[in-house]
């Protein structure tokens, strides 16, 4: 497989002292290099730059793959430091493999998609906050409008996923809270009743069936396969699975996982917002970060 060099801008609270030799980090097929980056006008560094060498399938995957890997050394740095890392982006690649008396390289200008801010912030949508802040709801809804809110602001694909699931999974214990579903035979998935007094033994749901009954009121129907996915990339990222396996065995990007929790989340909260809201107040809703 060929290898590549990226380069990489790191937002960190912490730099090297003054003269200091580079960082070092080896492993897993993977070396980095870490050094300040120019001092600013006012004097100090305020940014890392990070240079990762390591092989992947072409210079667009090296972007990812290597941020991978940079990211698994930054999470350890964390974890040492007990201090922020955040990767900015991918500045430049270069094919790397020895040897060659040419080698393909391309810059990299990164930016955010929604800089600068869309003037979409309109008079309806705080009327839309001032509705919602009338109604009476539960903490656990709160906790669902935050988490979010959390995952649309989440760095990576991988904490949108945690993030958009407990959305769901909150108001899916909310609508469950007051619900029983009957506890039934393991072989013939009747319900079963007291043989004394013919009373229909009863249970609440359990969470996964109180997530998969909400997204099934959500679709009109109930998928299998749908939840078989969804579940296994929350389940599979949340016990240590990398992505790329868990893309691999659900055929589907974690992309279109995020997309899916994200439109479920909101559905499912306005679902039960909605019809607390006063009769005759229209709610007014943006798009713009869909």
């Amino acid at each position: 497989m060929p290898r590549f060099r990226c380069l990489f801008d790191v937002d960190s609270d912490l730099v090297l002292p003054e003269g200091a030799p580079e960082m070092c980090f080896e492993g897993r097929g993977f070396s980095t290099r870490v050094s300040n980056a120019s001092r600013a006008a006012d004097g100090h560094v305020h940014f890392l730059e990070a240079v990762v060498v390591g092989p992947s399938e072409s210079m667009i995957d090296s972007m990812l793959d290597l941020r991978a890997a940079l990211a698994e050394q930054l999470d350890l740095l964390a974890f040492s430091t007990q201090s922020r890392f955040k990767i900015m982006g991918c500045r430049s690649v270069i094919h790397w493999d020895d040897g060659l008396k040419e080698r393909d390289m391309f810059h990299v200008h990164y930016s955010d998609p929604r800089r600068p801010p869309a003037p979409e912030l309109h008079a309806e949508l705080a009327a839309t906050v001032n509705t919602f802040l009338a109604v009476e709801t539960s903490s656990r809804v709160g906790m669902a409008i935050r988490a979010f809110r959390y995952g649309c602001i989440a760095p990576s694909a991988e904490e949108q996923v945690a993030s958009f699931f407990r959305s769901v999974e909150l108001i899916a214990e909310e609508k469950s809270e007051n619900n029983e579903v009957p506890i039934v035979c393991p072989r013939c998935r009747t319900g079963l009743c007291c043989t004394a007094c013919g009373e229909a033994a009863m249970r609440k749901p359990m969470a996964k069936q109180a997530v998969e009954e909400l997204i099934e009121g959500i679709t009109g129907s109930a998928d299998p396969k749908l939840n078989k996915m969804l579940f296994g990339f929350r389940n599979g990222l949340t016990h240590g699975r990398r992505t790329q396996s868990i893309e691999k065995e659900f055929k589907a990007p974690i992309r279109q996982c995020v997309e899916i929790l994200a439109s479920f989340a909101w559905t499912a909260i306005s679902s039960e917002l909605g019809p607390k809201c006063p009769k005759g107040d229209g709610l007014f809703f943006a798009t713009y970060g869909s």
